[in-house]
């Protein structure tokens, strides 16, 4: 794979994980469990759904099984970097 695959494969996970969060924030609040007319005129509960979706959007781009250890030293080096 070349810099230019890596960078186009890494933008299509990234359109596909924004697409399926915001589809996501309607199931968030549809839900009933936040109680959105005593939250805050600020951004904490927006921030606290965000780090929700984040989450479950690193489960659902999760390393093939036996491949975990080694998968997260390498996510943690290029976290590093950010």
């Amino acid at each position: 794979m070349d810099r230019e695959d890596l960078e186009s494969r890494v933008l299509e996970l990234i359109d596909y994980t924004s697409a399926t969060m915001k589809l996501k924030v309607k199931k968030v609040l549809d839900s009933g469990a936040i109680d959105i007319d005593s939250a805050d005129d600020n951004y904490v509960l927006p921030k606290i759904i965000l780090r929700a979706l984040l989450k479950d959007a690193e489960f659902s781009v999760g390393s093939p099984i036996g491949e975990e250890r080694m998968i997260k030293k390498e996510v943690d080096n290029i976290y590093a970097l950010i």
